[in-house]
């Protein structure tokens, strides 16, 4: 992947497409005709002709708190209304290319996403839509990737009792990884104190042969069921380890000399020095230089005079 420090690729901007999939159990199709008659101020028999089309597209080009709140809108009027991106190939997406100081990660993320720093947590945050992707790493080798993951399902088991667990650890690979950067995840959902929003929390611990990361995905869940293939793709194709720099090695200290080795040192005679000249020896070798061509000169001029 690029590693320069802001990456920028054409192609696309993330957006959003919201789609009538039907009518909710419950609702009568005439009730729901009416009812998007109204919010669309269209006919009812106009409304009955998109109830009819198969995923009708009925709105696309939106960021994600728009396409959220639309979707809102549908599903109230008793429409099974969905939400996908307009571009389903997610390599031809704008692109900004970011690098966490110290151990961490380097990722590619949306244009959107912005970055920065909170305390030892480097942070990434899509503020349309709330998703926030963190990051904290530690140079260390001494826990393997299982101890890691372990250690980290652990912490959120005992200071996130309020998370339940939706999918159990499983290993995850990443384009590039090989067997250099090894990755384990799990993934949870509730309800986070004092946000009343139902979250979908994914955590990945990651381990290279000198640092261990752990980069969680924190967004509200219908956020992440819009966006979960662009999360795995992220985290699949567009994400590495970054190691920190290794410490420098100091310098041996010079060992002191025996008696005998400064004795040695002592009679090795100093290399000669460079002799200057002096403004008179200057002088005397342009004069000489100055002779060494005059018989060319001569000879040039004894022709000249012949022609």
């Amino acid at each position: 992947m690029p590693n320069t420090s802001e990456l920028r690729l054409r192609g696309a901007t993330l957006s959003y497409r919201v789609i009538i999939d039907g009518v909710q159990e419950g609702h009568t199709l005439e009730h729901v005709a009416a009812r998007l008659a109204e919010l669309f101020r269209r006919t009812v028999d106009q409304m009955h002709t998109l109830l009819a089309a198969p995923r009708a597209i009925v709105k696309k080009q939106l960021d994600c708190s728009h396409a959220l709140r639309f979707q809102a809108a549908l599903e109230r009027a008793g429409c099974v209304a969905v939400i996908e991106p307009d571009h389903t190939d997610f390599s031809t997406l704008v692109l900004c290319h970011h690098v966490s100081p110290g151990p961490g990660i380097a990722i590619n993320t949306p244009e959107a996403w912005h970055a920065s720093m909170d305390d030892n947590t480097f942070q990434l945050l899509d503020e349309a839509s709330g998703a926030c992707l963190r990051a904290v790493g530690v140079t260390s080798a001494a826990l393997s990737i299982r101890e890691w993951a372990d250690q980290r399902m652990r912490w959120v088991a005992e200071d996130m009792p309020y998370l339940r667990q939706v999918r159990a650890p499983y290993r995850m690979e990443g384009a590039g990884w090989d067997d250099r950067v090894q990755g384990v995840a799990a993934e949870y959902r509730g309800t986070f104190p004092g946000t009343g929003v139902y979250s979908h929390y994914l955590v990945l611990c990651l381990r290279s042969a000198r640092s261990l990361v752990c980069l969680t995905v924190h967004a509200p869940a219908a956020v992440f069921d819009v966006n979960e293939g662009l999360y795995r793709w992220l985290l699949g194709t567009q994400l590495d380890v970054c190691d920190a720099a290794p410490e420098p090695v100091p310098l041996p200290l010079p060992v002191p000399l025996s008696q005998e080795q400064a004795d040695e040192q002592q009679d090795v005679p100093p290399l000669p020095q460079p002799v200057a000249l002096s403004p008179h020896d200057e002088a005397l070798q342009r004069w000489l230089r100055y002779n060494e061509a005059r018989p060319s000169r001569r000879l040039l001029q004894h022709k000249t005079s012949k022609q």
